[in-house]
């Protein structure tokens, strides 16, 4: 059909036919009168009365078109005005349906996993401070169900819980330098602790492990030795006098001299030859919790030094 658009119609120009085209709108406005063949792509909206392209209304599957009869900026205006009474509804009704909506979440994630990568970055970018202060907020208030959560998915992902500990302390070994002595400074008797049960539990791996690093690092290790001597002279006068005095409690006037004298020279005679430390032990330690040894040349023995060291006072008296 036409019509003739009198002067005084608003948005028409005097002379001017158009071919209107009635739409069923879906919504409370009723049929519209639109412009031809625009009309299946329109919409009135029932809060504004503004006709409208179909993308400015929200979907809603129970309605007769499938969309909201108001728009999007109706909704957005009335949810402004009304924020606190749409969010207790909201929260209310999440409480009421928590597993289901959990549900739907997870399925959805489940199936959208590009979709929610992308919708978890934009918002953590957006509200990256929010998310924190969320975050802090609720580790203090459960610490306890933080940390059985955290051991639980350590305990399930060990490998690669273990690869990402391992990629972050290589990219950052100053920040884990300062970590570290920060918590030997606040936790000193726990450290303590936790050093003599390991070294209770592993012996064997750490007299090793020290020996091996002594053996390496000769000079680093007398410089060590230099600092802690010149920081606890008096420490160090003490053990020097513990050992001369256990050595001279070890010597009988019956012993060997000239036998002994000839093992301290197989010991420099391999040290040289060879090019690895060795040291003159006694096989059964001077001191010792089960015996104590004489130093005496059937007593003695030349062995490397990394297994002297790793030896220790040890004695089986097998």
């Amino acid at each position: 059909m036409t019509k003739n658009f009198p002067a005084s119609d608003p948005g028409s120009r005097p002379g001017i036919q158009c071919e209107l085209l009635f739409v069923s709108s879906g919504s409370a406005g009723g049929d519209l009168l639109l412009p031809g063949g625009q009309g299946t792509e329109m919409k009135e909206c029932t809060k504004c009365h503004v006709v409208k392209g179909l993308e400015e209304f929200s979907q809603l599957k129970k309605s007769a078109d499938g969309l909201r009869p108001e728009c999007r900026h109706c909704r957005h205006v009335e949810y402004i005005a009304n924020r606190d009474r749409y969010s207790e509804y909201h929260k209310a009704r999440y409480e009421a349906n928590k597993e289901e909506r959990k549900k739907q979440s997870a399925q959805w994630v489940k199936d959208n996993p590009e979709r929610a990568s992308e919708t978890r970055k934009k918002y953590y970018a957006a509200n990256s401070e929010k998310i924190k202060e969320r975050a802090a907020r609720w580790y203090a208030e459960n610490k306890e169900r933080a940390a059985q959560r955290g051991k639980k998915y350590r305990e399930d992902n060990r490998e690669e819980c273990a690869e990402r500990a391992a990629r972050w302390l290589a990219a950052h070994p100053e920040k884990v330098a300062e970590y570290s002595a920060q918590y030997r400074r606040a936790n000193p008797d726990k450290r303590r602790e936790t050093i003599a049960r390991y070294y209770t539990e592993n012996k064997d791996k750490v007299l090793g492990s020290n020996a091996r690093y002594r053996a390496e690092n000769p000079e680093k290790r007398r410089e060590t030795t230099a600092k802690y001597r010149s920081e606890n002279p008096d420490k160090a006068a003490r053990n020097r006098v513990l050992r001369r005095t256990r050595l001279q409690q070890a010597c009988v006037p019956w012993a060997d001299q000239e036998a002994i004298s000839e093992i301290y020279k197989l010991r420099d005679k391999l040290t040289t030859e060879l090019g690895v430390p060795h040291h003159v032990d006694h096989i059964v330690p001077l001191k010792s919790k089960l015996v104590c040894g004489l130093h005496v040349h059937n007593n003695l023995q030349v062995i490397p030094a990394v297994d002297n060291m790793k030896k220790h006072n040890g004695f089986s008296c097998e």
